[in-house]
């Protein structure tokens, strides 16, 4: 079945418990920096340097999407070998779906993923790619049990890693 008719990708919105801890959290640093004196010099520094490091990767994610232009789904699908025996369609679409939140550029566009791509670069790590990976699985019909049996076990890197791996997961059975 081609992957065109795979359900819709439904992302998930942070959890409004999320955002009042994110305002404690903040709220709390403003206040103990602007107890000591030095406080104010560090903080502004420190918002300095996150911002300059924000700025700099905005410029180089505009870079690569602007490199890509006029790549798609197709592109990123034609970098597999579409006659290998685990080749699937929806592994493919489910991925790129997953790991479209992580490729946004600035002005709220996304650049198109390479099977070359380092996930960690994109920013996807630790909890994060199990998220994209339980996601991704899910919705491709794979089962998420016995991921230490899968050759790729601890050995996804980029994209296409993280397609092989998928790939390698069992169906699940149909009911």
């Amino acid at each position: 079945m081609f992957s065109r008719r795979m359900p819709p990708y439904e992302a998930r919105q942070a959890s409004p418990y999320v955002w009042v801890v994110l305002v404690l959290l903040a709220t709390g640093s403003i206040w103990y920096l602007a107890q000591h004196p030095a406080g104010i010099l560090i903080g502004v520094g420190l918002v300095s340097v996150m911002g300059l490091g924000t700025l700099l990767e905005n410029f180089r994610v505009a870079r690569r999407a602007r490199s890509r232009l006029g790549e798609d789904i197709g592109s990123f699908a034609r970098g597999f070998d579409r006659r290998a025996p685990r080749f699937d369609p929806w592994v493919i679409r489910a991925v790129w779906d997953a790991l479209a939140p992580w490729t946004i550029v600035r002005d709220g566009t996304r650049f198109p993923l390479r099977p070359t791509d380092i996930i960690a670069d994109l920013g996807c790590v630790g909890t994060d790619l199990d998220d994209v990976y339980r996601e991704a699985a899910t919705r491709a019909g794979r089962r998420l049990d016995d991921v230490m049996g899968n050759p790729f076990s601890g050995r996804v890197d980029t994209v296409g890693d993280l397609v092989e791996f998928i790939s390698h997961q069992p169906r699940v059975a149909a009911a």
